[in-house]
Formats: C-alpha cells, structure tokens, sequence
C-alpha cells in the first residue's frame, strides 16, 4: 500500500493553507473565510467496475477515513476556496475465474479540489457548495498469485452542505457526496500457463486491466482558525 505519497500529500497541503489563513481571514467574513483543518470518513461504493477477464467483478462498499484541510475566500455571500483530503480506505472487489479467487482492494483515497458555493440563513450558518477537482486513489490487485499496487490518477465531482454547530463559530460539520474515477490501468497477473491455455488467450493472463468508479458519502468535522 502507497501511503508515503498521501501522507506528503497532507504535509504540503497543510503548510500552504497555515501560510495563507493570516492574510485570508482579514479577505472577507471572518466566520467562514481562512483556513480550517479536521477529521473525515466516508461511506464507499464501486460504480459499473470492470476488468479484463470473464465474468464481472463482484460489488462490495467500504468505508475511510482521514484528514481534510482547506482554505476559504469569502465575498459577500459568495465563498471560493480550496479542500484537501488523505483518507485510509477499505474496500474490496473480488472476482472469480477458473477456479481461482482474485482481488482488487482499494486501500487509500486523496484529492486536491476547488469548492465555490452560497453562504445563507439568519446567522451565515449554512452553505450549500459544488466541488471538483484531482482525485488520486490506492489500488492494490491479487490477481492468479502476482499481487501489484498503483496509486492511480483521476477526477473528483461532487457536492454538499457544511454548517456551524453548536451556535458557536469554530466547529463546522460537512455532509458531502464525491464521485472519484479511477480510470484504466495495468496491473501484474501471474503467469500460470495452465490456466492461460484454459483461458484461450495467454494476454489476458499476462497483464490485468482494471477500473472503477467510487461513490463516496462522506462526512466531515472542521476547526476553522
């Protein structure tokens, strides 16, 4: 499992946005606008997964969980800004040919995304916001005994709804749905040339093709500074 990469992921993201929170606190509202940092976790599910071989990939959800960073620019009730997020994930995909069991696991989910949204309500209590941007997620395969991991590119789209809690105004909650592809890419597959002669096709053993979509529910708990 590729953790170093999200884990410089966090690091870098975190300095950026605690180097530019003193200057964007004083940009626009003070409740919403600078740098805010927490704790999130998601409900995982596969979109339309496919592969190379016979048969179909069998569908199971997962969850994660991580950190999440951000920083805001506020004008008027309009708010700009950008979100970052390491997260440890769990989700298997296994598919069985020929006798023989194999797995696809994702282990790990990060993104660097835009948000833009609306602040409203009495108290500027709640806003209502659209994100997008670069997704980046674990893979790791077992496919007939050879197992491969790449940490694989891809987009990130989706939207939510964060609000303050507690009347107060540090502590924000975030309920978000984020779709991240996770496009086609090779990966190591055991040469059992037994099986390839059953198989009909010694390529289709040889290199392992896979991809996916993930379907994320997520929640999020922010400190805003």
């Amino acid at each position: 499992m590729k953790t170093l990469p999200n884990l410089l992921f966090a690091f870098v993201l975190a300095s950026f946005t605690a180097l530019v929170s003193t200057s964007a606190n004083a940009m626009g509202d003070k409740q919403w606008a600078g740098f805010y940092g927490g704790f999130t976790s998601a409900f995982l599910g596969a979109s339309s997964p496919k592969d190379n071989l016979e048969g179909s990939l069998k569908k199971q959800v997962g969850g994660s969980a991580g950190l999440i960073f951000g920083w805001n620019y506020v004008s008027d009730q309009f708010l700009f800004g950008v979100e970052g997020d390491a997260q440890t994930a769990s989700m298997r995909l296994r598919h069985k040919n020929l006798g023989i069991t194999n797995d696809v696991q994702i282990t790990s989910t990060s993104s660097v995304r835009a948000r833009a949204g609306m602040i409203f309500g009495e108290d500027r209590d709640y806003l209502a916001y659209v994100t997008g941007g670069v997704a980046f997620t674990g893979v790791e395969t077992d496919v007939y005994g050879m197992r491969d991991d790449k940490t694989v590119p891809g987009f990130a789209i989706g939207g939510g709804l964060e609000m303050w809690l507690f009347g107060n105004d540090w502590i924000t909650t975030t309920f978000e749905y984020l779709y991240t592809d996770v496009p086609g890419k090779s990966y190591k597959s055991g040469h059992l040339y037994s099986k390839a002669q059953e198989l009909g096709d010694y390529d289709k053993m040889s290199s392992y093709r896979f991809k996916t979509g993930i379907h994320q529910i997520r929640g999020a708990w922010n400190l805003h500074f």
